[in-house]
């Protein structure tokens, strides 16, 4: 023991023990950031609500053991400390203008946080400001941080934790940037895949330090994070869900929402390429069309104008950027070290969103982060550029900044969802002991939310049952307890949906239209133009 505690005396001598806190001119930088996320984010606040947001917003005022869900338990840990704070007040209102408040501060924050990263990493005020909005504005950023969302607050965390890095070499640092990435895991899981990506940095970058010195660093990081993570999440089992076995603890942490779908959680080359468009529409505006097509065909479709400048604007800042590593001083090593630490922390990413859903840009808000910060790592310190290489940089910005919000941001503050039109249409349709059994996850949850009614949706049952007769057999046994409480059960009318539709929902839930045929499909009523089928079980009225 004597000899372990004489290692660790020398481990901390060796130690700086001066603790690196930025300068006053450094926070400035972070009040920048923080002043270009209100800005961008609170004037612009979504009406058009996000489903998964919605589901945040039922948990918060619900309250209880749903906020303690472990892939995202510290975004409604919060969320609902800040709702029932302000009922206190007197308030009566629903959750979700007070998420969306939550979501665009720590949103402001994460961009304040990056700023003050860039200053260190860039060594350079135009560049720190350029790459500062450019992360505020990429698609995923701008559009996310304006919905109710939990992915934003744990970038600020990530954030918060890269800046802490950068800055301070000291013990303390370590320790703090360790903790701040646990709160980021605590908000969003995938989140763990920061802790590589850091313990990385700590070999890569401080090569003036002995190696087993970067060494003990990167270990205290890592066990930083396992040990405040492991107790928090044991605490969260036994105290809140009282599970009793490591078993119960295991399943628990390891699923989604208590089950698994086909679409989630699997290897297959056919999914590479959604995850590289994926990665491209996290920045610009690339799912609302680009009418290349039509350009192809001479045609120029004016409303694609602002989707094609973006594109343009990524272009010309990829050009830009391989044309100023090529003129990099051949000396700067350190430069070099911190590309490649950062973009290696982005990579690390990539299998996980391969592997568990490439068609969705918002995972990509977090590793955006790390490649906007090797983007002010290449445009930094070194040999200065001209004002008109800053300038062709700024444009670049600009034009993916505008091209996101005429397409995307904008749009999604001004004009009401028509999903949401859909939905009071069919609940004005329904009877308080009705089912409504949703079949995608475009329009249905608005149902439940906004208009009271009561929904289930059918991908969630199918992933908690073992096969397609099981899962028919329940909602056999869902009709009966609504016929028995004098409700009806109702579904869209499945023959109208497009093959692509049909194939998707055959691929989730092992049903095709066809399926129900065992059940007497009755039309009801019309809403959006889609028939709205009461499922009845044959022989009974």
């Amino acid at each position: 023991m004597s000899i372990i505690f004489r290692q660790l005396r020398q481990f901390y001598a060796a130690w700086p023990h001066a603790v690196q806190v930025p300068s006053l001119q450094a926070w400035l930088w972070f009040i920048v950031g923080f002043g270009i996320g209100i800005l961008l984010y609170v004037p612009f606040g979504s009406i058009q609500y996000d489903l998964n947001g919605l589901a945040e917003a039922v948990a918060v005022e619900r309250g209880g053991p749903d906020i303690y869900r472990p892939n995202h338990m510290l975004y409604g840990v919060i969320g609902r400390a800040a709702f029932v704070a302000i009922q206190s007040f007197g308030y009566t209102g629903a959750s979700v203008p007070i998420l969306k408040i939550i979501t665009a501060l720590a949103s402001s924050a994460a961009v304040g946080f990056s700023a003050l990263a860039f200053r260190r990493l860039s060594g350079n005020a135009v560049v720190t400001l350029l790459a500062s909005v450019l992360l505020a504005v990429s698609w995923s950023q701008w559009v996310f941080s304006t919905d109710v969302q939990y992915i934003t607050l744990s970038l600020a965390f990530a954030a918060g934790a890269l800046a802490v890095m950068v800055y301070s070499t000291h013990l303390f640092g370590v320790i703090a940037a360790g903790l701040l990435c646990t709160l980021a895991v605590l908000t969003w899981q995938a989140s763990v895949f920061l802790l590589p990506g850091f313990a990385l940095g700590q070999l890569i970058l401080n090569v003036g330090r002995p190696f087993r010195i970067r060494l003990v660093a990167a270990c205290c990081f890592i066990i930083t994070c396992i040990l405040s993570l492991s107790l928090t999440y044991l605490a969260v089992a036994i105290l809140v869900h009282r599970y009793g076995n490591l078993s119960d603890i295991f399943q628990w942490l390891t699923s989604y929402g208590g089950a698994r779908l086909p679409i989630w959680g699997r290897w297959s080359f056919d999914r590479l390429s959604p995850a590289g468009l994926s990665a491209i529409a996290s920045i610009v505006p690339i799912w609302s069309g680009l009418g290349l097509r039509d350009l192809l065909r001479g045609s120029f479709r004016l409303e694609k104008l602002p989707a094609l400048l973006s594109l343009l604007g990524l272009l010309g800042l990829i050009l830009l950027s391989l044309w100023r590593v090529l003129h990099w001083d051949k000396d700067s090593t350190t430069r070099h070290r911190s590309a490649l630490w950062l973009l290696l922390s982005y990579l690390v990413f990539l299998p996980f969103i391969v592997w568990w859903d490439p068609f969705e840009p918002k995972w990509f808000v977090i590793p955006n982060l790390f490649l906007v910060s090797v983007v002010a790592v290449i445009w930094g310190s070194g040999a200065r550029q001209g004002k008109s290489t800053y300038a062709a940089l700024g444009i670049c910005v600009i034009l993916i900044g505008f091209g996101n919000f005429q397409t995307t941001v904008w749009p999604r503050a001004v004009i009401p969802n028509p999903n949401i039109q859909k939905a009071a249409c069919v609940s004005d349709k329904m009877h308080p002991a009705d089912l409504f059994l949703e079949t995608d996850w475009s329009w249905a949850p608005y149902v439940r939310y906004f208009y009271g009614r009561d929904t289930i949706s059918l991908i969630d049952l199918s992933a908690r049952t073992e096969d397609t007769n099981a899962l028919l057999r329940v909602i056999e046994t869902l009709i009966l307890e609504r016929h028995q409480l004098g409700g009806r059960v109702f579904i869209e009318d499945l023959d109208a949906y497009p093959s692509s539709q049909q194939e998707w929902l055959v691929a989730l839930t092992g049903l095709s239209p066809a399926a129900f045929d065992s059940f007497a499909q009755q039309p009801s009523f019309r809403c959006a133009g889609q028939t709205i089928e009461r499922l009845v079980l044959k022989g009974t009225k």
